[in-house]
């Protein structure tokens, strides 16, 4: 035979014991005291209620940071302040300096606008939008090539090298 089953009445009827069931107040939790002072009798809070939530603490935390970012900026800031002072504070007497510069003698100077007309009347050595086939390129490179070798036995190149290559190419190109 098999076994006996129980009732599902019965099983339900049962109530929890006290220790096992689960209040809204613990058992023993004070909320609140009364405070007898002088004749008068006063009900307060056993423990003072925090309100500090999740998100308060957060933006206390972000505005703590941002505190410690603007005192660093502001000391870096400083410093920049005071190293720019001391660059600009040569500690140079300059109450001398108009004697000196009255002086100097000042060359005239050439009209430069002559200069340039000169200038863009010259047809550059290699015309750029004129070279349109390989042979052409090629033409104008070997040209290049026996030009440049030119400017380099010259005398003006071995005394200096950089100004006259500086030279060459803006009389090449433009």
């Amino acid at each position: 035979m098999g076994k006996a089953t129980r009732s599902k009445l019965r099983s339900r009827n049962v109530e929890t014991p006290l220790n096992q069931r689960k209040f809204a107040v613990k058992e023993k939790e004070v909320e609140e005291k009364i405070v007898y002072q002088e004749g008068d009798i006063s009900v307060i809070p056993a423990k003072p209620v925090d309100l500090v939530t999740k998100d308060v603490k957060k933006k206390q935390r972000h505005e703590a940071w941002l505190e410690k970012l603007d005192r660093s900026y502001a000391l870096k800031k400083k410093q920049q302040k005071k190293e720019i002072k001391r660059q600009n504070n040569l500690g140079i007497d300059l109450s001398n300096i108009g004697e000196v510069l009255d002086t100097i003698k000042f060359k005239p100077k050439t009209n430069k606008k002559d200069v340039n007309m000169e200038e863009e009347k010259k047809e550059p050595a290699i015309p750029t939008n004129k070279i349109k086939s390989k042979k052409a390129k090629k033409q104008a490179e070997l040209q290049e090539i026996l030009r440049m070798q030119k400017v380099m036995q010259t005398g003006a190149f071995k005394e200096n090298p950089l100004g006259t290559i500086r030279q060459h190419v803006q009389n090449t190109f433009t």
